[in-house]
């Protein structure tokens, strides 16, 4: 059973012959792609300072305890009060700013002479 299964070709592995379409940078994307290959060459020639910036990195990095300890204090009710403060003031700027760009669209709408079903979400 399993080698005449094996055996029939599959269908969905014929590739297409076709290739995607190149990529065009821009000047300034190509000016800091050479760049950052030129950058890159350099440091390879550098394997003591590689090895330096990522014992650098290794030692810099936030330990678990000082995540946790973070996360504490963030969660401390009175700093929670105010994450969730702003956050509260943020999406009411935003549902502000949603309504302003639907009655624009309504008076658009309106002064064209069509008829535009307003809803808040």
């Amino acid at each position: 059973m399993a080698a005449t299964a094996a055996s029939k070709p599959l269908a969905s592995l014929n590739f297409s012959s076709d290739h995607p379409s190149r990529l065009a940078l821009t000047p300034a994307q190509f000016k800091r792609c050479s760049e950052a290959l030129d950058c890159l060459k350099k440091k390879l020639r550098m394997p003591y300072q590689l090895n330096q910036e990522f014992s650098h990195l290794e030692t810099s990095r936030i330990m678990p305890s000082e995540t946790k300890r973070n996360g504490i204090i963030a969660l401390d009710g009175v700093n929670l009060s105010n994450i969730l403060m702003s956050c509260h003031c943020i999406e009411h700027q935003l549902m502000e700013l949603e309504l302003r760009l639907n009655l624009g669209r309504t008076m658009d709408h309106l002064q064209r002479g069509t008829l535009m079903q307003a809803s808040l979400q």
